[in-house]
């Protein structure tokens, strides 16, 4: 049973920007990977100038006051499927790679627990958007699959300033 997913999606983004090094370290397929705010900061410069932007990203989303950290608009804006496409289009030699994948995760996960209506997998054609309705339902296994990547973070030897309290990280 997930409740409050809505403040686990802006605790991860908040302890992502509060974080000392503005880093996040996470284990998938049982390789650390390393998220970087700062792709996030760079794609936003490289952006800030255009008229058009592929990413939608504004300076609130990109630079938080901490009571702006409380909005889940905002947070949805760092957390888009335009900015994983965005960061894709500049990267040059997988520069981004971990911080796309770590972002993608997260994308899943907000997919998987924000369910409004019964056939929105249907209609964005996306499985991740179909409510669970069994034990071997694929998303069940994804959202299990990433709480032990959240619950990982905890676990490095790198010093976190921050980090999920345990009530949130369990």
């Amino acid at each position: 049973l997930l409740f409050d997913f809505v403040h686990l999606l802006k605790s991860i983004r908040n302890n992502w920007i509060t974080e000392k090094t503005k880093e996040l370290f996470y284990v998938v397929d049982g390789k650390e990977k390393t998220a970087k705010w700062e792709d996030i900061v760079k794609l936003y410069k490289n952006e800030e100038s255009n008229l058009t932007t592929m990413a939608r990203l504004t300076e609130v989303s990109v630079f938080p006051k901490p009571i702006e950290r409380q909005k889940v608009s905002i947070c949805l804006k760092d957390f888009s499927e335009n900015v994983v496409a965005a960061l894709k289009t500049i990267q040059e030699n997988e520069e981004f790679s971990d911080t796309i994948i770590f972002l993608e995760l997260v994308i899943k996960f907000w997919k998987a627990v924000n369910i409004k209506v019964t056939l929105a997998d249907i209609r964005f054609n996306d499985p991740f958007r179909s409510p669970i309705r069994s034990l071997d339902d694929p998303s069940l296994d994804f959202l299990l699959n990433f709480a032990n990547i959240v619950d990982s973070m905890n676990s490095f030897s790198h010093i976190r300033i921050e980090k999920l309290s345990n009530e949130k990280a369990t």
